[in-house]
């Protein structure tokens, strides 16, 4: 009991207002919306108590009890927290507590704690206009007596408080807390005694004497589209959504001035490139200064350095940026001399996934795509860097001559960032590293929107079944599975709180039947509610057929799209066998038992049925674009026939409606919801992949219509660096 008085009676707070480092003696339920490291004093010489908060962990001491408290917080949903704490004194032994907290509304703040030694508390506080008014009051239990406590804070300016608090058969206190940001000071005076208070935190309070902020971001590797879980030996991964997301933050903080990025090795699909590209653009919309240094430039990291203030590389370093070019190969022959014959039937003269196996040559369809889809990259590199040309001439620049061609504007060593941040914006400037959520600002509102906005992932090649990722990569990789999807849309279309969906397609394609239950799961939510789809690297063949029933599609200009055909096929092995000394024996009862496996061949009759069916699959692709895009069947078989669009020409030929990305899908889906504060979740959790099965071809003939064998360059995002 008395390690709860001292609490309160050293700082203005109650079971309802109880949050970061005290809220593990006061509420441990406050914990469970807490971040970073803090650790917190309030008392005087004879009674003090000592917080160290950790995430959403607490401890604290209390000098005057000699009590130790450890507690955990926790989220139940997205306004109701509980807490649980073990607390242990010389006096009474060890013992336990828990808290509650409700915050249905932003003005309104429920709290409750009770004890092993049946103590109990209970507060209710308002914050009637925003943070410059708070007022609570709390019931607890006396000796004798039930003991009431309430209190009022007012805060005139941003970082400076006065308050006043009494409580039933006490004297009234008064004080004021002064914030410098990470530090946090606190007066206060009851009768004849002062209490004093001090919080070091790494996440900033509100404060008056704003510091400007220079973010030290280290890119590396790749930024997958699905979050990838943290285990025993990997870290939490940051996905390229949290990535965007997490930057464009910083565009709303006005005491960020700078952000200097270190490109270290960084691959980026082109598509990811521009939608970084934009994030830049709105940072420097905002008045931020953006820097770049590299210890060398590929393509990809060079056009994100072109879009900042300032490009710097590494003394010893250069720029790699020989041109565009892809390679397809062509094993006809060697399957020929291996004794393995290809048979495969397609829709569409651009559908050229099949080709390299039916032909010698690449055909003048592909070719004609292929050069299509490098010269909208070609135009987009050149609209962001006017000397491309002369780049691609030269090929690799060493940094001498990157300096004097004026291709960066100096060059320096990792070492001398920071010296030259303290240059540009004085010694005072805070240097931050890092995007953590440590060094975020503390989150100062009650309650959280509940208006609710999915963000879902659909990553992978399309498989029936579940989604999943596997370990063994000559398997296959990563699978979008449609009982994930559908289980996903089923839960977003019952869910009231849902307003608007954005779905992130990335996917090659895969599965005609699979593609075909998504695309009525992702439909069955757009008559309902708005579903944004914005492509990723590339939405082409099923990745198409499903992102066509949204409500609206986004792709950015680079994005790799259309491929709006069919294809089938098997390799017959006997000749293999044959040549291996195998002999094959059949049993079969049925005259087509074994012409779709590799131990015979289709014939003429079976090449028949198998046209038959992706005639009609076909059709059925043509009539769900109708369905979803109001687009005529023979208008889209003129632009379909397999053949590939970048996002530039699929918004041209109608097949998406704008050029964008995460930031104006996420823009756009509160337009069309009405709702402007609504919360953006991220749905689902990448899950380790168990299934095999899902790579293993299913006896369905709609399970090979869509794609075949993904071999070719164009049906996997173009990565560049």
């Amino acid at each position: 009991m008395l390690l709860i008085f001292l609490v309160s009676f050293f700082n203005l707070n109650s079971v309802a207002l109880s949050e970061r480092s005290f809220a593990a003696t006061l509420n441990p339920a406050g914990l469970a919306f807490s971040k970073g490291f803090e650790l917190s004093y309030y008392g005087d010489q004879d009674n003090y108590n000592l917080s160290l908060l950790t995430g959403s962990s607490g401890f604290s001491w209390d000098k005057a009890s000699n009590a130790y408290s450890l507690a955990q917080g926790f989220k139940l949903n997205e306004n109701l927290y509980v807490g649980m704490g073990i607390k242990y004194s010389k006096d009474l032994g060890y013992g336990y507590y828990g808290g509650l907290l409700l915050r249905p509304i932003e003005f309104l703040s429920v709290g409750a704690t009770y004890n092993k030694s049946k103590d109990y508390r209970f507060g209710i506080a308002i914050k009637p206009y925003k943070d410059y008014i708070k007022a609570y009051i709390d019931l607890f239990k006396g000796e004798s007596n039930p003991i009431i406590e309430g209190g009022v804070a007012v805060q005139p300016f941003s970082g400076i408080s006065l308050f006043a608090k009494s409580v039933s058969h006490g004297k009234p206190s008064f004080g004021f807390e002064f914030s410098l940001g990470n530090l946090l000071f606190s007066s206060r005076r009851a009768g004849n005694k002062n209490a004093y208070g001090v919080i070091l935190s790494t996440n900033s309070y509100p404060t008056l004497l704003k510091m400007p902020k220079v973010y030290i971001i280290r890119l590396k590797g790749q930024y997958d589209e699905m979050r990838a879980e943290g285990g025993f030996i990997s870290k939490k991964k940051m996905s390229f959504f949290d990535l965007v997301v997490a930057l464009d933050s910083l565009s709303r903080d006005n005491t960020v001035k700078g952000v200097f990025f270190i490109l270290d090795n960084v691959s980026f699909s082109i598509n990811q490139v521009e939608e970084l590209r934009n994030v830049i653009s709105r940072l420097r919309e905002n008045g931020i200064k953006v820097y770049a240094y590299s210890e060398g430039y590929f393509l990809g990291s060079y056009l994100l350095a072109r879009a900042c203030n300032k490009v710097f590389l590494n003394p010893s370093g250069d720029i790699f940026i020989p041109g565009l070019g892809t390679v397809s190969a062509y094993p006809k022959k060697a399957l020929e001399k291996l004794g393995i014959k290809p048979e495969f039937q397609r829709i569409g003269e651009y559908k050229s996934a099949a080709e390299p196996f039916i032909m010698d040559t690449m055909s003048a369809y592909n070719r004609e795509q292929i050069m299509a889809y490098l010269n909208t990259i070609y135009e987009y590199a050149k609209e962001a860097v006017p000397e491309i040309d002369s780049i691609f001439e030269y090929a690799l620049i060493n940094a001498e001559d990157a300096d004097k061609k004026n291709y960066v504007d100096s060059l320096i060593f990792e070492t001398d960032i920071e010296s030259l941040i303290k240059k540009e914006f004085g010694k005072r400037v805070q240097i931050l590293r890092g995007l953590r959520p440590s060094s975020q600002p503390v989150r100062t509102f009650w309650a959280e929107p509940m208006a609710r906005i999915a963000y879902v992932v659909a990553d992978g090649s399309i498989v029936t079944g579940e989604s999943g990722d596997s370990p063994m990569p000559f398997i296959g990789g990563r699978s979008l599975g449609s009982s994930t999807i559908e289980k996903t849309f089923a839960r977003l279309e019952r869910e009231k709180r849902i307003k608007a969906v954005i779905l992130r397609v990335n996917s090659p394609g895969g599965s005609a039947l699979a593609s075909d239950i998504m695309w009525n799961a992702i439909k069955r939510v757009s008559r309902k509610k708005p579903v944004i789809v914005t492509m990723g690297s590339v939405a082409a063949s099923g990745g198409y057929y499903i992102s066509s029933a949204g409500t609206k599609i986004l792709a950015s200009k680079t994005t790799l799209t259309g491929s709006i055909g069919v294809l089938n096929g098997k390799f017959v092995l006997t000749g293999l066998f044959n040549k291996l000394g195998i002999n094959l024996y059949s049993v079969k009862i049925g005259k087509y038992a074994l012409s779709f496996s590799s131990y015979e061949e289709l014939g003429p009759e079976g090449e028949e049925i198998m046209n038959r069916e992706i005639e009609w699959a076909y059709r059925k692709f043509l009539s769900r674009i109708h369905d979803g895009r109001g687009l005529e069947p023979d208008s889209v078989d003129k632009i379909g026939r397999g053949r590939i669009w970048s996002g530039k020409d699929a918004k041209r030929i109608g097949i998406v409606d704008e050029n964008g990305g995460i930031l104006e899908a996420i823009k756009l889906s509160r337009e069309l919801s009405k709702c402007k504060t609504a919360k953006v979740i991220y749905y689902p959790t990448r899950k380790p992949f168990l299934p095999f099965a899902n790579f293993i071809p299913s006896v369905s003939i709609l399970d090979i219509l869509m794609e075949g064998p993904a071999y070719i360059d164009f049906t996997k995002p173009l990565i560049v660096r």
